[in-house]
């Protein structure tokens, strides 16, 4: 398979994996309507980061650290469940105005990359997407210049649909009156709390299944 046929491929799956609405989708939109490019760059950043290492984990036949993830899923979820209550608790007590011009971008970016990027690898659900669809187009246990190809275009993939996400809602936001943002910040929190008690309560109800 070619490199560009490969890095086509990765771009396009990079697109399909980022575009469901989830937890991550909903801090998107909250922080770049709150923060502007700097949330816009912040989360979408961190969520690209952690697709490249499914990507890697997946791409490149590391099936130990895939059992691991397996392995403690549970643990995992509850640790993403546990930090969506804390952003989502945030979101609806803290519902006075912010702006990147309050807090530095600096800041702001370096405080969402991680935050986001630890919040997209405790979705366990996320790897076997990617196992899935890896497979499905033949991507498993690729060789070493093959996953370079495969890490850009995912990244690349991730990205776009961050840029086309972020475009959208940064550009809606002039329509938007004060109390609107404000009511989105707090249905967001609510969203987010509801995604998070979601998680703890899978977990609870596995552990008292076994």
């Amino acid at each position: 398979m070619s490199s560009g046929w490969i890095l086509l491929k990765c771009w396009v799956i990079g697109i399909a994996i980022a575009a469901p609405v989830g937890p991550i989708g909903m801090l998107f939109i909250r922080k770049t309507l709150e923060l502007g490019v700097a949330g816009m760059v912040g989360v979408g950043l961190g969520a690209a980061m952690a697709d490249i290492v499914f990507c890697i984990i997946v791409g490149g036949g590391l099936t130990t650290v895939s059992l691991f993830l397996n392995d403690y899923s549970l643990y995992i979820k509850l640790i993403g469940g546990l930090i969506l209550l804390y952003l989502g608790f945030r979101e609806c007590i803290k519902i006075e105005r912010v702006s990147a011009g309050v807090v530095s971008r600096r800041k702001v970016i370096l405080t969402l990359v991680p935050l986001t990027f630890v919040l997209t690898l405790s979705n366990p659900v996320a790897i076997f997407s990617f196992i899935g669809v890896f497979s499905a187009v033949g991507l498993v246990g690729s060789t070493l210049w093959d996953m370079v190809w495969m890490v850009l275009g995912i990244f690349l993939g991730s990205l776009s649909w961050w840029g086309i996400l972020g475009i959208i809602t940064f550009s809606s936001k002039r329509f938007m009156s004060q109390n609107a943002l404000r009511m989105i910040k707090i249905v967001s929190g609510i969203v987010l709390i509801s995604f998070g008690l979601w998680a703890i309560g899978t977990v609870i109800w596995h552990k008292g299944a076994l």
